[in-house]
């Protein structure tokens, strides 16, 4: 063992702290900055797809999809989507991470709270269709001014109390502006509330979301 003398100045000034730059990493790979969802009616099903045509390879954004099922089941679901846009789309499922540049959807019976860590917890859920509302609220409450909520024109009024909630903590609501050829019971009822900050064409709303978040 040998000792290696030092000056007094050198011996106490403050060590440079280096990091474990693999931690750090994979912190910040983890963590989520932004939260689009998107949330549809049964016959917005079109219009999502759409949407997801829409979006570039190189998106790094993330996506939670509520979508109403009509009875049908997740994975019916599932393959209607299949071949849409440059991210798969699949299931929220617990106790597996959620990263950028992820497309996925609220499984049928359960509600949705994601954390900015990117953890998931799935909670029991009654009722008969994925609740836009139940989703749009959890991520008013977990992520604020950087959740952006986009609703497709369709039958119902499930997403407007949640679009609410997103207003309400800084966040965003953007719809489908609808034609008279396509019912728009959701979209109405949040433009009644006042709480729509842009709308467009699924193309649109997919070229806007690039142009801001890009």
């Amino acid at each position: 063992m040998s000792l290696e003398l030092v000056s007094m100045e050198e011996a106490v000034a403050p060590q440079a702290f280096v990091p474990d730059h693999e931690m750090v990493l994979d912190e910040l790979g983890s963590a989520l900055s932004r939260i689009v969802l998107l949330g549809a009616a049964l016959d917005g099903v079109d219009s999502v797809c759409a949407f997801l045509d829409a979006l570039p390879a190189s998106t790094r954004l993330t996506f939670l999809l509520t979508q109403h099922l009509g009875g049908q089941s997740d994975q019916d679901m599932l393959a209607r989507f299949a071949g849409h846009g440059p991210l798969p789309l699949r299931l929220v499922e617990a106790g597996r991470r959620v990263g950028m540049g992820e497309l996925l959807m609220v499984p049928a019976g359960q509600q949705v709270r994601l954390r900015r860590d990117g953890s998931v917890e799935l909670l029991a859920d009654d009722a008969a269709e994925p609740s836009i509302d139940a989703t749009l609220s959890m991520a008013a409450n977990g992520f604020g001014r950087d959740a952006v909520a986009i609703v497709f024109a369709g039958r119902g009024n499930d997403a407007i109390a949640g679009s609410q909630a997103i207003h309400d903590r800084g966040g965003q609501v953007w719809v489908e502006s609808s034609s008279g050829e396509h019912f728009a019971d959701m979209v109405s009822g949040i433009f009644a509330e006042r709480l729509v900050s842009f709308s467009g064409t699924p193309s649109e709303l997919a070229a806007h979301l690039i142009e801001v978040f890009s």
